[in-house]
Formats: C-alpha cells, sequence, structure tokens
C-alpha cells in the first residue's frame, strides 16, 4: 500500500460554499451547535459539527501517512476502554453479544495485528495492548478524550478491514467522527472569551476559543466543501447585509 494514501478521495467541491470557507468573517457563536459567517454581504448560519467532521476526514485523507502525533499523558488499554465503551448505549452492546471482557480483549488483539499500519499511515500507537498517541490532524486541536473508548472499540466494529480502500475511507471516516467538535460553547462564553490569546494557556481555550483560532483558521486554508452541504441546512443564508442596510436607512 502506498503512503500517498488515498488523498485522491478528496475531489471536488462546491463552488460558492469554497468560496464562504476561504473567504469568511467570524461573527460569533449561535448555539451550541452553530456559528455566524459573513461573506461579503451575505450572513449564514453554518453547524460547525458537520462542517468540521467532514474537514478533519479531508485531513486524515490528505495528511495520510505524515501526521504528527499527540501523545497519551497515560497508556490507554485497549481491553479497559472497549469494556467502558460496551457499557455506552451506543454501542448497541446485548447479553447475546458476548461477554464484554472477551470482546475487549478480542479487539484488543486484532488492534495489536493492525498496530504497525495504524501507526505507519495514521501515528496510531500501540505498546503492549494499549494505545499510546493518536494523529495530530489540526496543529492545536485535541479530540474529545471522554469519546475514546468507543472510538477504540468502533476501530473493530467499523473499520473493513478486508481491503485496502475501504479499510482507509473508514479509517479516516471513524476518525472523524471522533474528532469532530460536539459543541461550540455557550454565547456568553464565546463573548467572554473574545480577548483570549494563546499566552492566556490551555486554560483559556474552550471551546468557542477553539472554534475561531484555530478549528475555522484551519478550515479557512483548505477545506472543500461537499455540494450537499448547500442543501441539507448544513450552511442556511439568513440575511443579506445590503438589505438590512436599506430597513435601517428607512428607519
Amino acid at each position: 500500500s502506498s503512503r500517498e494514501g488515498p488523498a485522491a478521495a478528496v475531489a471536488g467541491s462546491h463552488r460558492g460554499l469554497a468560496a464562504l470557507f476561504r473567504q469568511h468573517v467570524f461573527i460569533g457563536v449561535v448555539d451550541a451547535a452553530y456559528v455566524l459567517l459573513q461573506h461579503q454581504t451575505k450572513l449564514y448560519v453554518v453547524h460547525l459539527g458537520a462542517v468540521s467532521q467532514e474537514h478533519l476526514y479531508q485531513q486524515a485523507l490528505l495528511r495520510w501517512g505524515n501526521l504528527a502525533r499527540i501523545a497519551l499523558s497515560t497508556p490507554a488499554p485497549i481491553a479497559e476502554l472497549c469494556v467502558l465503551a460496551l457499557r455506552d448505549p451506543r454501542a448497541g452492546w446485548k447479553p447475546a453479544d458476548g461477554d464484554p471482557a472477551k470482546i475487549g480483549a478480542a479487539v484488543a488483539k486484532l488492534l495489536e495485528e493492525k498496530a504497525a499500519m495504524l501507526e505507519e499511515y495514521l501515528s496510531i500507537v500501540i505498546r503492549d495492548g494499549a494505545l499510546v498517541a493518536l494523529p495530530q490532524l489540526i496543529e492545536g486541536y485535541a479530540p474529545p478524550l471522554n469519546a475514546l473508548p468507543l472510538f477504540t472499540l468502533r476501530l473493530a466494529s467499523h473499520v473493513d478491514w478486508s481491503a485496502e480502500e475501504p479499510c482507509f475511507d473508514s479509517l479516516a471516516r471513524l476518525l472523524a467522527s471522533f474528532y469532530r467538535l460536539h459543541r461550540v460553547g455557550a454565547v456568553e462564553e464565546a463573548e467572554s472569551e473574545a480577548a483570549a490569546t494563546p499566552a492566556a494557556g490551555e486554560a483559556a481555550r474552550t471551546p468557542a476559543w477553539t472554534v475561531q483560532h484555530v478549528l475555522l483558521p484551519s478550515i479557512r486554508r483548505s477545506y472543500e466543501p461537499p455540494a450537499a452541504q448547500s442543501t441539507d441546512h448544513t450552511v442556511v443564508q439568513v440575511a443579506c447585509t445590503e438589505q438590512l442596510y436599506r430597513i435601517f436607512e428607512r428607519c
């Protein structure tokens, strides 16, 4: 398999949305899911969870085989992560599926067998049955580690290991689902952090700060929005500033 990986899979984008994301001005946070962006004279609400997931999927493909690592502060035993994940209703575990400890051991065995490939292409590092590092898909951005158990379980259950192309694609999509922004932050939080700078330290890096200073700049540089996002309510035009100015002039 090629170290260049499946970067060619990131092809084609919606021209209008591409212009919006390349040239936008960040106006603010709408709620936990949406931000407000301006492009030229138009205002848009954007579902940043959906956009971040697609962007992170593209980053995984484009940086395939060339990803920096995020070292975990403590190695995370794979079997134990899987037992935790099976308690999550989203895992869909039922007693008929078998003993969680045995499932965890089977997942750990599978991922040990795939460890060399996962490390070479995606900087997912496994040592002695434990995860010790994850990929840095965007500089300065880390995944929500409370989702690590379910991600680990899904490395076994949601990845097509039977052939190279579907394997690569399902790994990239799984990473994107894990890393995606799940909460933008409250409006008050965004306003209180508006003046924050990197010098303020990690404690100041709320989700709203990360959106404005890490995620949106990365999206601006390289995001290729799929055409579906123009019609599935991911991006919705809410106003035209020219029309607003005319209204204000009449008042």
